[in-house]
């Protein structure tokens, strides 16, 4: 299948693409921090000498507010004087928006004002939907369960310190076993990150996207596979990394389908489309995004549950939906090394690998903050939760799948279903 779309020629918003294109950032890539300062602050935590770790910014230091807050309200009103197109001013209005709530999240994280960074943040990533805050504790909830009776010594503990958390709940028929597809077979380990960036430069080659590059270690330490929409540069961690997380050729697959399949894609095809902003993003866009990416991942690799769980998890904890009480950084991770001990086979570093994957989770949510406010935190990650509503969507209407490419929307915001369809692109 062509995934590829030809590009058109004269866009509904050549006026104003460029100029919004120079204003715009992603803003996770802000509250990146310097690797041996970050892994300093994570063995003093570890090792129970603070109470709570203290995340650096440093890339925070070179961005100009004030600069992109005057910018984006001097293009806002050029777009609102002059657009005479409705919905694509609409849409250009709602995008701008989020962007200055960008701004006015990055300026309280420098400040370290905790509040008004995750008031802000809340604008950007939505709130959490109470059909999803339910899914995901019964999800969680079945997993206690289950460990109370097959698990070993230490997850019956864990398990059972969390089932005095959790709500009183019915245990449920689970909604993955009928939506997704069934776990496809590891295949061979890869050794090298070399041998991975070349698969992904392979399959760059073969879609014709020529100008994305692919970088290994670069920032140095990094830990995770990831997309700089920004610089249009996919991210692979070093050899270690590769080694440590025994990635197979089917995690391979999954991945390459996550990152080129549905976020580079998606970006290439938004910019030659009839709406160049489909490249950037529509407000809101990120949830669409994680939830496709994470649906052609497991398209390709085969799944158990939905994506997201753990991460929306730990949101829940933070925000103390599970039980009332809002925590800090250090109170969340003490929840999360008995969740994430639930699935982990008895090994001699459980415990410590358990730790350091809790610590690496609420880094996750709590980076802008100072992590010492109760419930303030970074939600972006609820955004992979989306994976569940994407697969609900197929389901009720398989041919709603052709449309995922299109450009970076979110399929389930029937805003955005709405507007694209006005402009003839859906």
């Amino acid at each position: 299948m062509n995934t590829v779309s030809p590009e058109i020629t004269i866009a509904l918003d050549n006026l104003w693409y460029e100029r919004f294109r120079g204003l715009v950032f992603e803003d996770y890539e802000k509250l990146s921090g310097d690797g041996t300062v970050r892994a300093e602050q994570k063995r003093l935590f570890l090792e129970g000498l603070i109470t709570n770790p203290t995340l650096d910014y440093p890339e925070l230091n070179f961005f100009d507010s004030t600069y992109r807050a005057r910018a984006l309200t001097e293009l806002l009103a050029d777009i609102e004087r002059e657009e005479k197109n409705e919905t694509v001013k609409e849409l250009y209005q709602a995008k701008i928006a989020e962007a200055l709530a960008m701004v006015r999240m990055l300026e309280a994280a420098k400040l370290r004002d905790d509040i008004a960074f995750s008031k802000e943040a809340h604008y950007v990533y939505g709130d959490l939907k109470s059909t999803d805050v339910d899914y995901v504790l019964l999800a969680v909830r079945t997993k206690v369960v289950e460990m109370i009776e097959k698990g070993d010594g230490e997850q019956k503990a864990a398990a059972l310190r969390l089932l005095a958390l959790l709500p009183e709940v019915n245990i449920f028929g689970d909604e993955a076993r009928i939506l997704l597809p069934a776990l496809l077979p590891a295949g061979p380990k890869v050794l090298e990150a070399e041998s991975v960036a070349l698969a992904f430069k392979a399959e760059l080659k073969r879609l014709g996207i020529d100008d994305w590059t692919v970088l290994v270690d670069m920032p140095v330490g990094i830990s995770n596979f990831s997309v700089s929409q920004e610089y249009k540069a996919i991210n692979i961690p070093a050899t270690k990394v590769i080694v440590k997380r025994a990635m197979s050729v089917r995690k391979l697959q999954g991945l390459i389908a996550h990152e080129i399949g549905a976020h580079v894609i998606r970006r290439f095809n938004g910019t030659k489309s009839k709406l160049k902003l489909l490249g950037l993003g529509l407000d809101g866009y990120i949830k669409g995004d994680e939830g496709v990416a994470t649906y052609y991942e497991q398209l390709a690799t085969g799944a158990n549950s939905f994506a997201g769980v753990a991460r929306f998890f730990s949101i829940v904890v933070a925000l103390g939906l599970i039980d009332g009480q809002k925590r800090d950084f250090r109170e969340v991770y003490e929840v999360l090394c008995d969740y994430r001990l639930l699935f982990k086979r008895k090994s001699k570093n459980r415990l410590y690998n358990v730790r350091s994957l809790a610590y690496n989770d609420c880094v996750r949510i709590f980076r802008g903050t100072s992590c010492t406010t109760k419930g303030a935190i970074y939600p972006k990650d609820t955004a992979y939760f989306t994976n569940r509503a994407i697969w609900q969507l197929v389901h009720k209407n398989p041919e709603i799948e052709s449309t995922f490419r299109l450009g970076k929307f979110d399929p389930t915001n029937q805003k955005h279903v709405s507007a694209l369809k006005k402009l003839g692109i859906l």
